[in-house]
């Protein structure tokens, strides 16, 4: 497995970030917003940019990207700034078998969620209010709540 991990960054570095930085499976802590996080791969440019790369063995279609999966990746961006001062303004999804990628501009919009997103959970954890059912119960199976939702049904 080491061997394929070395493999995979050799390559990453030979195809496409030539000339980068890049760190694997970076552990991330900001006090200031309260968030963790653990990135894929970050690609640090000579003028201390970053790229965020997530890595994928599937399809990376953009267009099909929720904003939920959006907010996770703006999160990230958020920690490698806060954390590591660097700038951040795009993430990128890579498949690793294709090498196809696929850019996402990390905008205000973005960040706007998921600033909104950690107030509305820390009002959730300091209120002790329950979250509403989620629309699709397919959500559910891997929630925490779980275990009181399904007993107030």
């Amino acid at each position: 497995m080491l061997k394929g991990a070395r493999k995979h960054e050799e390559d990453i570095r030979r195809r496409i970030y030539t000339g980068y930085r890049i760190l694997r499976n970076t552990y991330l802590y900001s006090e200031r917003l309260r968030l963790i996080g653990v990135t894929d791969l970050i690609a640090i440019d000579p003028s201390n940019d970053a790229i965020i790369v997530e890595l994928k063995c599937g399809n990376v279609n953009a267009k099909k990207i929720r904003d939920s999966h959006k907010a996770q990746l703006a999160c990230q961006a958020m920690l490698v700034e806060d954390v590591m001062g660097l700038r951040v303004r795009c993430i990128e999804l890579l498949n690793l078998t294709t090498w196809e990628r696929k850019r996402i501009n990390i905008t205000h919009y973005h960040r706007d969620m998921v600033s909104k997103a950690l107030n509305d959970m820390r009002l959730i954890v300091v209120n002790e209010i329950f979250p509403d059912l989620a629309e699709k119960s397919g959500k559910c199976v891997d929630c925490e709540y779980r275990k009181f939702c399904w007993d107030l049904m």
